[in-house]
C-alpha cells in the first residue's frame, strides 16, 4: 500500500527539476511515509506489538466491558418505559426520563465506537499516576447510582432531566467533532482544533459537568453535589497531564493554547 502512494507520487513529480542522470526529483511534498512503518521502525517483540491496534484495543477492553454493561442497563430501562408512552399512559417526568436514556444510551454507543475505531496515540502519559487520575475522573460520576434517589419536586426533576439531556446532547455533539482522535488515557492522537475546539481546548469535560450537575440532583445530597464536585477536580488534574501530553506531541499546540480558553471563554 505504502509503496503504491510512493509510485503515484513519483509519477506526479514529473516535470520537476532532474539530476544529471536525468532523475525526476520530486518536491519534498512528495513524501510519502508510512506511518505504521515509521511508528515501529526500529521496534521488536512486545515492543513492536504494543504499536498495533489490536494491542490499543486489548487495553481499552476492561473499558469497553463496563460500558457496554452500562448501554445494557439504560437500553433495558428504555424498553422498561416504552409500553406506557406507546399506550399514551405518561407523564412529564416520563417523558424526560425517557428522552435522558435514549441520549446516554447514544453517548455510550458512540463512546464504545470511538474507543474501537480511534488512531493510534502518537505519544502517551508517562506514568500510572496521569492515567489513574483519568480513570477517576472519567468514571467518578458513575458513583451516583451507588446513592439513593432524592425524593425532588416535579420542577427539580424536570430541572434536573433537562440539563442532563442537554449536557448528554452537547457531549455527543463533541465526541462527533473528535471523531477518531478520542482518547480516554492522556494519549496525543490528532491536534483537533474544529468545531467547539476553536474556542475551548477541553469541552468534553465542560459537557460532561454541565451533565454531572443535571444528574446529581436526582440523587441524596450533599453526597451528589460533592460527587460531582469531585469529579470537577479530577478532571481539571485530567487536564494538565493531557496538556503535556499534546504540548509534547504537536508544536503547534503552545500556540493553540495561548488563543484558547481551557473550559470558559475570558474565565478560565
Amino acid at each position: 500500500m505504502c509503496a503504491e502512494r510512493a509510485s503515484r507520487a513519483l509519477i506526479r513529480g514529473w516535470g520537476r527539476p532532474v539530476t544529471s542522470e536525468g532523475r525526476n526529483v520530486p518536491r519534498p511534498r512528495h513524501i510519502v511515509r508510512c506511518p505504521v512503518r515509521e511508528m515501529t521502525k526500529g521496534l521488536h517483540g512486545w515492543d513492536a506489538f504494543k504499536s498495533t491496534k489490536f494491542y490499543d484495543v486489548a487495553v481499552a477492553a476492561p473499558f469497553l466491558a463496563f460500558y457496554v454493561f452500562a448501554l445494557s442497563g439504560v437500553t433495558a430501562r428504555i424498553a422498561q418505559e416504552s409500553p406506557a408512552l406507546m399506550s399514551g399512559r405518561w407523564n412529564t417526568a416520563l417523558l424526560l426520563d425517557f428522552l435522558l436514556n435514549i441520549v446516554t444510551a447514544l453517548y455510550v454507543a458512540m463512546t464504545i465506537s470511538a474507543v474501537v475505531i480511534r488512531k493510534m496515540p502518537v505519544a502517551k502519559s508517562e506514568g500510572v499516576k496521569p492515567r489513574l487520575i483519568a480513570l477517576i475522573g472519567a468514571n467518578l460520576q458513575m458513583s451516583f447510582f451507588a446513592l439513593p434517589r432524592a425524593i425532588v419536586s416535579v420542577p427539580v426533576s424536570a430541572v434536573s432531566l433537562i440539563v442532563a439531556t442537554l449536557g448528554i446532547a452537547a457531549e455527543l455533539a463533541v465526541l462527533a467533532r473528535l471523531r477518531r482522535s478520542f482518547s480516554i488515557l492522556p494519549e496525543a492522537r490528532e491536534l483537533v482544533t474544529r468545531g467547539p475546539y476553536r474556542w475551548i481546548r477541553h469541552p468534553l469535560y465542560l459537557t460532561g459537568t454541565i451533565t454531572g450537575l443535571g444528574l446529581c440532583l436526582q440523587f441524596e445530597q450533599p453526597w451528589g453535589f460533592l460527587i460531582t464536585l469531585a469529579t470537577f477536580g479530577f478532571q481539571l488534574w485530567r487536564m494538565h497531564y493531557e496538556e503535556a501530553v499534546l504540548t509534547r506531541a504537536f508544536p503547534a499546540y503552545a500556540a493553540y493554547a495561548r488563543k484558547t480558553a481551557r473550559l470558559i471563554p475570558g474565565i478560565y
